[in-house]
């Protein structure tokens, strides 16, 4: 008798209305990408994808039954090397400059830090899922460097350019949660695609970058 009324409580509990855990604070560690639209100037840093991998931390306080502000920082970076051959002067043959077999190369490296702020609302499934949505607000600090030496930290040739742009987020995404001490924290995890858009980019004689692309995330944490 006991064990079939544990079962039935253990299948009320999944099917109930997620009240208990509505929109509560949240603490995630998050890894994603976030795509640049096929920019013709993301070769640069990486010819084989336009997405960047970042990482990060996101925090939630819950304002309502079923909204909360949430805040988040991500930072990616990106770089390659690109060897660069020499014009041979009097004829139509490139060569490297350098003696090595390797010639001369550029390092060419993409770096960007991304706060956020907005809302998010989840919807009244069960107490293990939670559908959701959010838009926030974006600033991204953006900066490009190059280099001619990748052997020295301090080469007088260096290029370094940064720029912030604001720019926003919509997204959904589904979270999964397991409760512990009687609901009043959960172990969680989410996975979400959004899209973003912001202002170009612009790093003056270096070129410049569109901010705008599908955004992906996974995250790992908990609420209380």
């Amino acid at each position: 008798m006991k064990r079939l009324i544990h079962s039935i409580t253990a299948i009320a509990l999944l099917a109930v209305p997620a009240t208990a855990v509505a929109a509560d604070h949240e603490l995630s560690l998050e890894l994603g990408a976030t795509g640049h639209a096929a920019d013709d100037n993301w070769f640069l840093f990486d010819d084989n994808t336009d997405a960047l991998t970042d990482y990060g931390l996101r925090l939630g306080f819950a304002v309502h039954d079923r909204v909360a502000v949430i805040a988040g920082y991500h930072h990616g970076a990106q770089g390659s090397r690109i060897e660069l051959p020499g014009y041979g002067g009097d004829s139509d043959e490139y060569y490297y400059d350098d003696d090595s077999s390797e010639g001369q190369a550029l390092a060419a490296a993409y770096y960007a830090d991304t706060f956020s702020l907005g809302a998010k609302a989840d919807l009244p499934v069960a107490v293990w899922f939670q559908p959701y949505a959010t838009i926030q607000a974006l600033g991204i600090r953006s900066m490009v460097r190059l280099d001619d030496d990748t052997t020295t930290d301090d080469n007088p040739n260096q290029l370094q350019r940064a720029t912030f742009n604001p720019g926003g987020l919509a997204s959904a995404g589904v979270e999964f949660r397991i409760p512990i001490r009687h609901n009043s924290w959960a172990l969680a995890s989410h996975l979400e695609l959004g899209y973003h858009i912001a202002t170009p980019s612009d790093f003056d004689e270096l070129g410049s970058l569109t901010n705008r692309g599908l955004v992906f995330r996974w995250g790992l944490g908990v609420r209380f």
